[in-house]
C-alpha cells in the first residue's frame, strides 16, 4: 500500500467534490451548492485541498483557506480550516490527524496569525483549537415587535447578482467594520450566498444603510447596519429592519446572531427579542499571540463607549 499527501490537482477537481460530499452523507454537488464561495471551479478550490491518497485513490481531505482579516486596523493573515473528511472506506487509518498536522506545519511556515474552524470541540482540542467567537442569539418576534412594540416593518430589497450598485453598497457597509475579512479567492456575492442564504438590505437616499443574511431556518447570521435612524443603530431601527425581513420571507419570527464584540448590536437586540442564549461557534488555534492581542485589543478599544470606562 502507497500513501502520498499532497494538493488535488485541477482535473482532480470532479474526485475532489466527490469525496467530500461522500465523507460528509451529502448528496452529489450538495457542497458546491451549498458554498460556491469555496468550490466552484473558477475559484480553483484543488489548490487549497490537502489530500491524502491511498494507492492513488482519494481517501480523506481538508480544506485550507487563507484569507486576511482586518482585526482594529491590522492586517492579519488567516487560515480557514473546512471539510475535514475522510470516506467512509478509508476511516481509523490516522489519514485525518496526519493531515491536520500537516496543515499545522504549513500554516506556521507561511506566517499565519490564526486559524479557525467550526467543529467539535474535543477533536479539535487535539489540535490546538479552543473555543472562540462565542456570541448571543436573539429570539425576536413579529408580534412582539409589531403589536406590543409598535414598530412597522422597513422597506427592504432582496439583492441578487444583478443588483451591482447595491452590492457595492454593502461591500462598503462590510468592509467599515472593525472586523472584516478580505474574502478573497471567491465573489463577494458568492461569500453572502454561503449555505443558500438569501440577502437583503435597506436603502435611503441612494445609500445601503443595513444588509443582513438569512438561512431558511430564519437563522440571521451577517447584520451590518450604520445608519437605521437618525442617531445610527437604534433598538426601534433594529426591529423595524427585523421586521421588514420576517415580511420578505414570510416568517414570524428570526433568530439574530451578535457577537459579544459588538456592544451596540447586543444592546438594541437585547430591547426587543423574546429570548436570547449564548453561543459558542468557532474554534480558533493563535499561532502568532503578540499580532492577535494587539489587534484585538485595539478593535476592543475601538468598541467600548465612554461610559463604559471607569
Amino acid at each position: 500500500m502507497s500513501v502520498e499527501i499532497r494538493r488535488f490537482r485541477e482535473e482532480e477537481y470532479p474526485a475532489l467534490l466527490s469525496l467530500i460530499d461522500t465523507a460528509f452523507s451529502f448528496e452529489q454537488g450538495n457542497f458546491l451548492a451549498l458554498l460556491p464561495k469555496l468550490y466552484k471551479k473558477e475559484y480553483s478550490p484543488w489548490e487549497n485541498n490537502l489530500c491524502a491518497f491511498e494507492d492513488g485513490v482519494p481517501a480523506a481531505a481538508v480544506g485550507a483557506y487563507y484569507d486576511t482579516v482586518t482585526v482594529g486596523g491590522q492586517a492579519l493573515s488567516v487560515c480557514g480550516i473546512g471539510n475535514v473528511g475522510v470516506h467512509p472506506d478509508y476511516r481509523g487509518r490516522g489519514y485525518m490527524i496526519s493531515l491536520m498536522e500537516a496543515l499545522t506545519d504549513e500554516m506556521d511556515r507561511r506566517g499565519a496569525v490564526i486559524s479557525v474552524l467550526g467543529g467539535d470541540r474535543f477533536r479539535y482540542a487535539h489540535f490546538g483549537y479552543e473555543g472562540a467567537c462565542p456570541g448571543c442569539i436573539y429570539s425576536v418576534g413579529a408580534h412582539t415587535l409589531g403589536k406590543q412594540l409598535g414598530l412597522r416593518a422597513a422597506e427592504l430589497h432582496e439583492v441578487t447578482s444583478a443588483d451591482d450598485e447595491l452590492l457595492g453598497g454593502i461591500e462598503r457597509l462590510y468592509r467599515s467594520a472593525d472586523i472584516a475579512f478580505a474574502r478573497g479567492g471567491g465573489s463577494f456575492y458568492d461569500t453572502l450566498l454561503s449555505w443558500k442564504n438569501r440577502i437583503f438590505c435597506s436603502v435611503e437616499n441612494g445609500e445601503v444603510t443595513a444588509y443582513c443574511t438569512v438561512g431558511g431556518d430564519g437563522y440571521v447570521g451577517e447584520l451590518r447596519a450604520g445608519n437605521l435612524s437618525a442617531d445610527g443603530l437604534s433598538a426601534d431601527g433594529l426591529g423595524e429592519f427585523l421586521l421588514g425581513v420576517m415580511e420578505k420571507t414570510g416568517r414570524d419570527s428570526v433568530n439574530l446572531f451578535a457577537g459579544m464584540n459588538d456592544l451596540l448590536l447586543r444592546d438594541c437586540a437585547s430591547k426587543i427579542c423574546d429570548e436570547a442564549s449564548v453561543r459558542d461557534c468557532e474554534r480558533i488555534l493563535v499561532l502568532r499571540w503578540e499580532s492577535f492581542i494587539c489587534a484585538c485589543l485595539t478593535a476592543q478599544a475601538r468598541k467600548t463607549r465612554p461610559d463604559d470606562v471607569s
